[in-house]
């Protein structure tokens, strides 16, 4: 497996004085391999008593075949983040596409808002 694979940032050179530039994942040009789907999405829950925002990874074939069934795995951000930050500061989308171009089983990735509440109620 290929170190840009799993690496969870790319690194550009910006110009000749050797200064850098972070570019994340999701930003970085895109090859011709098969690209899963993000999306956003904004739910109730009863149980919280609240709105509540999550993003959705859907792998390639998602809506190629219905019958399929798919793993799920859930990404928590940490404290001070939001449920967009493994897109936007760790290209999640880009190296699951990576990896499911690989062999790797494609899954959906769910990421959803935990607030600062280390995703408890406890607290209440």
């Amino acid at each position: 497996m290929r170190a840009a694979a799993i690496t969870a940032f790319v690194l550009l050179a910006g110009g000749a004085c050797g200064h850098w530039t972070w570019v994340p994942p999701s930003m970085a040009p895109r090859t011709a391999i098969p690209n899963g789907t993000i999306h956003q999405e904004l739910f109730v829950s009863p149980a919280l008593g609240a709105a509540k925002h999550l993003v959705v990874y859907l792998p390639p074939s998602y809506g190629r075949d219905t019958a399929q069934r798919y793993p799920v795995a859930y990404y928590l951000h940490g404290l001070g983040g939001a449920e967009a930050d493994w897109v936007a500061k760790g290209g999640i989308d880009a190296v699951a596409d990576s990896l499911f171009n690989r062999a790797t089983p494609e899954m959906i990735v769910v990421m959803p808002d935990g607030d600062d509440g280390w995703y408890t109620t406890w607290v209440n």
